[in-house]
């Protein structure tokens, strides 16, 4: 169901999960290190150090913030407590918000974006939820996952009023929005104070490349909706490595601006070839790329030891959809050759 399974499988360049191509930044690794010395005590149940750094680096109040074990912690938690009978969730999307849904209970009502309008959520989602009379809840994500698109802050909004006027929560994933390098134009956060029923869930994962410490962090400014998901999670759930790896890539501002313009300069050098090799390219915002061809890619790629991400599990896609994740050039150049021999025969 999900990339990354570099254990079942002999891999030399692992494609198929979107974490930031500059790796773990050295200062995290120390954290990681030093916490080792604190494993003999409880984390803090806290997490004060860093909830405290997120609330200034967000520039929001702390009680809007709830740290989880993995930006999947806190949807199955969201979901849990807010046990909605139905979740509209816009597909082809990560399959982790219609998991968390059923485990709650929750009927799942597909949303399906078009390829003919680059999978992109439009006016569309808004009269979908305006008819709708049944709908609790709303899973969207911005960049969205496999597409790489973003939503325009403006329609965002949009549908945030219309589900706050119909007393509908909005789950809006904004996992891979740092790394978009345009947090400042789509960002739902500086408006968190302005819609109760909104819910933004980030994760320190793919920004920092830091998927084995699980950590993300969810935004509310319903302090009684935040206390009731709050103890849909165990104690303890943030572990020492995990604040004070949170802590020290807060202070990691360069290493975020250097990834940004590595990550789109690498991006269009992809999508170029991608398209050169007549594929067809969905335009990507995020540190990913989905495309579609004929040609049986993942298992031809896998016999050369490279994974990439074969979406044909997603809903709303199928056979013939892969997903790679944006390298550093050397990689991305060695990825480019892999497929230019697959596909010559070699």
């Amino acid at each position: 169901m999900h990339g990354g399974d570099i254990y079942r499988n002999n891999i030399s360049h692992d494609f198929s999960v979107n974490i930031n191509p500059l790796g773990i930044p050295e200062s995290v690794k120390m954290a990681l290190h030093d916490a080792v010395e604190l494993s003999i005590h409880y984390p803090d149940i806290r997490s004060d150090a860093l909830v405290s750094d997120l609330a200034e680096k967000l520039a929001i109040k702390k009680d809007k913030i709830l740290l989880g074990n993995g930006a999947s912690e806190l949807f199955t938690a969201v979901m849990m407590h807010l046990r909605p009978a139905k979740t509209l969730i816009a597909t082809p999307s990560f399959s982790g918000y219609r998991r968390s849904a059923i485990a709650a209970g929750s009927k799942v009502a597909r949303f399906e974006l078009k390829s003919e309008e680059g999978f992109v959520v439009t006016e569309r989602f808004v009269d979908t939820l305006s008819a709708s009379e049944d709908i609790d809840a709303v899973i969207i994500a911005n960049p969205n996952n496999p597409t790489g698109k973003l939503i325009e802050k403006k329609l965002i909004e949009r549908i945030v009023k219309c589900c706050q006027i119909k007393g509908i929560k909005v789950i809006l994933d904004e996992c891979f929005m740092v790394l978009s390098g345009q947090s400042d134009g789509y960002s739902m956060i500086d408006m968190i104070d302005c819609y109760q029923n909104l819910l933004i869930v980030r994760s320190f994962t793919k920004t920092y490349a830091i998927p084995g410490v699980r950590l993300g962090y969810l935004i509310c400014s319903d302090k009684e909706l935040m206390k009731g998901i709050a103890e849909a999670i165990p104690e303890w759930n943030i572990s020492c490595f995990a604040e004070k790896a949170g802590v020290a890539a807060l202070k990691e501002e360069t290493y975020v601006k250097e990834s940004v313009g590595l990550i789109a300069k690498e991006r269009k050098w992809l999508s170029d070839r991608l398209a050169g090799c007549g594929f067809k390219v969905v335009a990507s915002d995020a540190d990913f790329i989905l495309f579609y061809t004929e040609v049986p890619l993942y298992e031809m790629l896998l016999k050369k030891g490279i994974l990439i991400r074969d979406c044909s599990n997603f809903e709303g896609l199928g056979k013939g959809w892969y997903r790679i994740a944006v390298k550093k050039h050397d990689e991305n150049k060695i990825l480019m050759e892999r497929i230019e021999e697959a596909l010559n025969g070699a």
